[in-house]
């Protein structure tokens, strides 16, 4: 499973699928697939951005702005929410965590 990540992209769906459109034509992605589309009722992860870029262990740990997934599944309302997203998302960390970190189920 290495180099793989998964992303959920949320707004509304001529923003969504101009992203995806872009995100799609970009070479550093291949084999995309979409796993779920909908509709949602409010954002889960309005705050969330993505990028990639490679940090030093001290850069890392000066990142600002950084939202550990973990952290994310503490939330009861997040553990709680049975939205396909979530759900799959879940799994998705679960199945690739590193194996120091406890089951969240």
């Amino acid at each position: 499973m290495k180099n793989q990540f998964i992303q959920v992209l949320e707004g509304d769906k001529k923003t969504v699928q101009k992203i995806y459109k872009t995100i799609s034509q970009d070479n550093r992605h291949q084999k995309m697939s979409t796993l779920l589309k909908g509709e949602l009722t409010k954002r889960n992860f309005n705050t969330w951005s993505m990028g990639f870029q490679k940090l030093s262990a001290v850069e890392f740990n000066d990142l600002t702005g950084f939202n550990d997934l973990i952290d994310f599944f503490k939330f009861p309302e997040v553990l709680n929410d049975k939205h396909p997203a979530i759900l799959f998302l879940k799994m998705f960390y679960d199945k690739n965590k590193p194996s120091n970190i406890l089951d969240l189920s």
